[in-house]
């Protein structure tokens, strides 16, 4: 019985996103963002692999880059332009994070802000400590919602 009511559950779930995404604006590609202000980088790269999915006013971005950060224990940052404009107004309207197989500090990934002094309020910023000055390819996601104009 419980089984069957997981299967309703999630029938309805997949009936109503079909349905909610038939009124609203739906579009997933490849994009390639303009990396800037970058802090503590002696070099990244594979900035082309990119992608993102749009569903109404909801976008969600992932994706590979390489960073090579220029000294150990050391801040490194960069802010990353967005497919969709996200006209923040505050630092939680975006955020998600990135992996590497070979480091267990976090890595965050958030909406920028312009008292932040780097970029825009159509930016992200990549945050994380450096534990090497290796060339390494992070493996990110981050979510954010359109915010009105």
């Amino acid at each position: 019985m419980r089984i069957f009511q997981k299967m309703i559950s999630r029938l309805m779930l997949v009936t109503f996103l079909f349905v909610a995404s038939m009124s609203v604006v739906h579009a997933e590609d490849e994009y390639t963002p303009t990396v800037d202000h970058v802090t503590n980088v002696t070099s990244y790269g594979n900035v082309s692999d990119f992608y993102y999915y749009r569903v109404g006013n909801s976008v969600t971005v992932w994706g590979t880059i390489e960073i090579q950060s220029s000294s150990t224990v050391a801040m490194t940052k960069m802010t990353l332009s967005l497919p969709y404009a996200g006209h923040f107004t505050a630092h939680y309207q975006a955020s998600g994070g990135a992996f590497n197989p070979g480091i267990t500090r976090a890595i965050a990934i958030g909406s920028t802000m312009t008292t932040d002094g780097m970029g825009d309020n159509n930016t992200v910023t990549v945050a994380f400590l450096a534990p090497d000055t290796l060339l390494r390819i992070y493996y990110f996601h981050f979510s954010y919602a359109i915010q009105p104009e």
